[in-house]
């Protein structure tokens, strides 16, 4: 997990924090799942409409499986799968979220 400083619509920024850790075997499980549920090598990038707003933040997920590379872009996802991917995301991290309100 990486975190930037930037502001979501801007310049990225620098690096804030970065977070790699070990997985179980069924924490990848789970992992995968999420991303399968979501169809996530089939998502575009980025959807065709404008979804920027005034106040948010950029939810990025990148994969990588053998040469092949593929990043989804979301603007702030309030509900839904790919909001509960990413958030397992930043669970396995260890990142405290739990009662904030995340962008």
């Amino acid at each position: 997990m990486i975190e930037l400083t930037g502001s979501g619509g801007y310049d990225p920024g620098a690096v804030a924090r970065r977070v790699e850790s070990t997985l179980s075997d069924g924490d990848w499980q789970a992992l995968m799942a999420g991303l399968g549920q979501i169809r996530f090598w089939e998502m575009p990038t980025q959807l065709t409409s404008l979804e920027l707003g005034l106040d948010g933040a950029q939810w990025i997920i990148e994969g990588r499986r053998g040469s092949e590379y593929h990043v989804v872009d979301r603007w702030s996802p309030r509900e839904g799968p790919y909001r509960e991917a990413a958030l397992s995301f930043l669970k396995l991290a260890g990142v405290p979220f739990a009662g904030k309100d995340l962008y």
